[in-house]
């Protein structure tokens, strides 16, 4: 099992004080029937978690951290990231108190990966990195400290010459995470960093980019009928379009097919997001290979009312099919594969009800293997979805200015049997202050 276990973040654009967010299911929420994944023996972990907040509440914000320490421990691994333009060291203070906009950053990340709990923590100030940790617990909770850096000095759990380190670190040191270089010697820290570099999936906006689409047309080339028939499905369940089949088709045999829209096929002609999807006659992509674009399959009729398959390239479908096949390599690698899937403001981009049903995928013991879905909204619909515990439902609010974030769970005087929507709409969870004080006013 991989997974996140739970993630903190300190002083970090409108979160001032400590925010705790974590996927362990709450003692209080046992017996339900949605999927938990057992590990170690007596750690519980939530399949989703929906994080509901009125607009500019910090939400997006919460987010923006988990992602901001993504990159710096991913990029960690490169000596000298400024010279690809990357900026992965965020120093962005709360500025609301002058107290705060000297004070340090700090996260704290924890995630089950091979059977170790690895516990990351990082502090760090607009100069340099203050504290770096990263710990790991075994099966049978034997603790070791692999790293232990204070500013520019460090202890490992092997050894090694530190001036290896050093040196691949690059010529910054005080404002490069320590964990990258230390993961090409250590298999532990470098399951860890793999784990956050490719199994934690964060999706900020864009569903139906040209990455996203590229993933899942790869996917339909290489990972065959499962694939295939789980997409179809899906895209059967959530839409009204009869859609039989979808198939990869040389982008030259498109632009000849008499079934493809001229409009769609200047389109084609013109656009470069299949280029860098190619296949040759082995299956293998390479240079010599051809580009390929991707058909819809309907059932139609012919003029004498008999059935026939028609057409259609995929960008003549609606956008929202267009989304959801887009995003479908992402939740398919969540369910089967076991990642963790974090996007930012879902039903703004597909409707409530796709929205339920992907929640729903997440929470079928049947459909999700080891997977986790992490996912903001302001659309108050998912919060019909009977499925959801308390526990799997998040507010942020604001509170003078400042970012707080807690769970149903939090609170003390919420059944499990109330009606989730309609409680928070009358603001019994907070989450709407401003919203209620402007109606009363």
């Amino acid at each position: 099992l991989h997974m996140l276990i739970d993630f903190s973040i300190e002083n970090y654009l409108s979160i001032k004080n400590r925010l705790n967010f974590s996927l362990v299911e709450s003692d209080d929420e046992e017996g339900s029937k949605i999927k938990i994944h057992r590990a170690n023996g007596y750690l519980n972990l939530l399949p989703a978690i929906t994080i509901y907040g009125f607009n500019a509440s910090g939400k997006s914000n919460f987010l923006k951290a988990l992602d901001m320490a993504k990159n710096q421990i991913v990029f960690s691994k490169i000596s000298n990231p400024e010279k690809l333009g990357i900026d992965i060291f965020q120093y962005k203070p709360f500025k609301l108190s002058d107290a705060y906009r000297d004070k340090p950053t700090s996260y704290q990340l924890r995630a089950l990966v091979n059977n170790y709990i690895f516990d990351y923590h990082v502090e760090y100030d607009k100069s340099s990195i203050i504290c770096e940790r990263l710990s790991s617990f075994d099966s049978e909770e034997n603790y070791t400290l692999l790293i232990n850096r204070t500013h520019n000095e460090f202890s490992l759990d092997f050894n090694i010459d530190k001036d290896v380190i050093a040196k691949i670190m690059g010529p910054n040191i005080s404002k490069r995470l320590l964990v990258g270089s230390v993961s090409i010697f250590d298999e532990r820290v470098e399951s860890f960093v793999n784990w956050v570099e490719n199994d934690l999936i964060i999706i900020k906006n864009n569903f139906d980019s040209r990455e996203n689409i590229q993933k899942t047309t790869r996917y339909l080339l290489e990972k065959g009928d499962i694939f295939h028939a789980k997409l179809l499905r899906m895209l059967s369940d959530i839409s009204y379009s009869n859609i039989s089949s979808i198939q990869t088709q040389s982008l030259s045999q498109a632009l000849e097919d008499s079934d493809i829209d001229e409009t769609i096929k200047n389109e084609l002609r013109e656009s470069s997001l299949y280029n860098s999807i190619r296949q040759n006659s082995t299956g293998r992509d390479d240079g010599d290979s051809e580009a390929m674009t991707l058909n819809t399959f309907k059932r139609g009729l012919d003029v004498e009312g008999n059935s026939k398959d028609v057409i259609f390239n995929l960008f003549e479908e609606s956008e929202g099919t267009i989304k959801i096949y887009a995003l479908y390599a992402y939740i398919y690698d969540a369910l089967y594969n076991g990642k963790t899937l974090v996007i930012d403001e879902m039903t703004s981009y597909i409707h409530p009800l796709v929205s339920q049903y992907i929640i729903g995928l997440f929470q079928n013991p049947v459909e999700n293997k080891s997977g986790q879905l992490i996912t903001t909204t302001h659309t108050t619909d998912l919060l019909e979805m009977k499925s959801l515990r308390r526990d799997q439902v998040y507010i942020t609010d604001m509170d003078f200015n400042e970012t707080t974030i807690y769970s149903l769970a939090d609170i003390m005087d919420v059944s499990k049997s109330e009606n989730f929507r309609n409680a928070y709409l009358a603001g019994k969870y907070g989450g709407l202050n401003y919203f209620r004080r402007e109606l009363h006013e």
